[in-house]
């Protein structure tokens, strides 16, 4: 587990000012006294990539999708580099729950768990991060932690595997009924995210988890790395607890692994299945509502070649990364640019999505 140092330290990097990049470039040859490097003011960004990746010789895992969006319109190698992509493994399992077993108490470590595992390896990754220097970085993020999407696993479950849905009835002291109809469907998903909300709030290990993931990530950003990270896909399940009257608790759909200064971006449908498009853009009918979205990107059939074959994927988890790709073009511009002046650039590409501010903030950012 990590211990936050007691000193820390600020790495920011010291960069060219603008007259001193035009000097760089525009000298004549007599005032210099050697040719310039113009890839040495324009390093490839270093890309911290936080997902599940897959060992050699398997299928392209989550990880690896994210990585092939970000880079889409990147050079990785070669002196025209842009991107230095950097692996960080953090595993969302989080072991077999006990419920379906009707093991006491298995539903509130299933909750538990969700925040506090998944969480303690988000802060294990971050400090690996800090610990280790270097310049400034991206750190890309497609992974959650929710009340909203702990409830979806488990809900989604319930509708197809009658035996676990009476196991998490049991759970929650509901006596399972041989007709299993609206009220009672109201009941139970009612009773999970009255459940979910108790624990996130009452948990000791869960607050524990959120606020040593908060200090890590304020060290993060004191260093100047940016955090860029999906908003969610809880959309369809909004819709049912809307149709059910299911009352959701304040930020139930807010991803824990966000921080106050992280980037978060949500997923827009631009209609088509093409890496990029003029069309206008909607809201994806899988985009979580309220979880403190900046921008959108279109995560709907994206498209990612997998050997001969053309397979594709939706998600904020495809979003996210097209965000970072347009930060990556800012820093290389200004690797010293405050985050501040980012998030206004980003603002400043956004084209306005109908119906979207509670979903993908100012909009879609536009293609590139």
């Amino acid at each position: 587990m990590y211990v936050l140092p007691s000193s820390p330290t600020a790495l920011r990097g010291v960069g060219f000012s603008k007259l001193q990049q035009a000097q760089a470039t525009y000298a004549a040859p007599e005032q210099a006294a050697e040719p310039v490097d113009t890839f040495q003011r324009r390093d490839p960004v270093r890309v911290y990539i936080l997902d599940v990746f897959a060992q050699p010789g398997q299928r392209p895992s989550h990880g690896d999708l994210v990585e092939a969006e970000l880079t889409r319109r990147h050079e990785t190698e070669g002196p025209n580099a842009t991107v230095n992509v950097i692996h960080k493994r953090v595993d969302t399992w989080e072991g077999f729950s006990g419920i379906a077993e009707g093991r006491p108490g298995a539903l509130q470590e299933r909750l538990r768990n969700h925040f506090k595992v998944r969480l303690e390896r988000d802060a294990d990754a971050f400090a690996e991060i800090v610990e280790g220097g270097g310049p400034r970085s991206i750190i890309q993020q497609s992974q959650g932690a929710s009340q909203s999407r702990v409830i979806e696993s488990l809900y989604r479950d319930s509708k197809h595997k009658p035996e676990f849905r009476a196991a998490l009835q049991r759970q929650l002291g509901i006596e399972p009924t041989a007709h299993y109809e609206e009220a009672e469907r109201r009941q139970l998903l009612q009773g999970l995210v009255n459940e979910s909300d108790r624990v996130h709030k009452s948990d000791p290990e869960v607050r524990n988890a959120i606020d040593e993931l908060r200090l890590i990530q304020d060290e993060a950003y004191e260093q100047g790395h940016v955090h860029v990270i999906s908003a969610g896909n809880q959309g369809a399940l909004y819709r049912e607890m809307q149709e059910l009257g299911v009352k959701a608790p304040e930020g139930f759909f807010t991803n824990e692994m966000a921080g106050p200064h992280s980037i978060i971006i949500g997923a827009t449908d631009d209609g088509t299945d093409q890496a990029t498009s003029r069309n206008s853009h909607k809201v994806a009918d899988l985009a979580s509502p309220g979880a403190g979205a900046l921008v959108g990107a279109d995560g709907v059939d994206r498209p990612f070649r997998v050997g001969d074959e053309i397979h594709k994927h939706s998600g904020s988890s495809y979003a996210a990364p097209q965000g970072s790709s347009v930060i990556v073009d800012m820093l290389r511009e200004d690797k010293d640019i405050p985050q501040d002046a980012i998030v206004r650039k980003l603002l400043s590409q956004a084209s306005p999505v109908s119906g979207g501010g509670d979903f993908v903030g100012s909009g879609a950012l536009s293609p590139r």
